[in-house]
């Protein structure tokens, strides 16, 4: 079991996450079933006008606008460890997650089997 329960995600952090670069193949792998948990959240009209107002009002990048968006648009906290690139999106509530986010009890939690013992 790579996760004891569901998260949201936009389906530009899916893109992000599985498009890095440096997965090795194991980490992708396991990437990938943890992505395949998630409740992605598509583009639709209400998310794209809420981007449009959030990049030209906070002038952030365009995926950093999708994202905020679906979180604004279903009253997600946004968990991320760029909480800087949000910071102008002042209605929207960030938790940061550290670099070193494999340390955290809480992700260790949320997601046993992604880590090793």
């Amino acid at each position: 079991m790579i996760a004891r329960q569901a998260f949201n995600v936009s389906v530009l952090t899916k893109i992000e996450f599985l498009g890095w670069n440096k997965h090795t193949p194991e980490g992708f792998g396991k990437c990938r079933q943890l992505i395949e948990l998630a409740n992605i959240f598509h583009i639709d009209d209400d998310t794209a006008e809420k981007a449009i107002e959030l990049k030209r009002r906070a002038k952030i990048k365009l995926a950093d606008a999708v994202i905020a968006a679906t979180a604004l648009l279903n009253n997600f906290k946004l968990v991320t460890r760029n909480v800087d690139d949000y910071k102008s999106v002042t209605e929207l509530q960030t938790c940061m997650i550290s670099r070193n986010f494999h340390e955290c009890s809480t992700i260790r939690t949320w997601f046993p089997g992604l880590f090793r013992a």
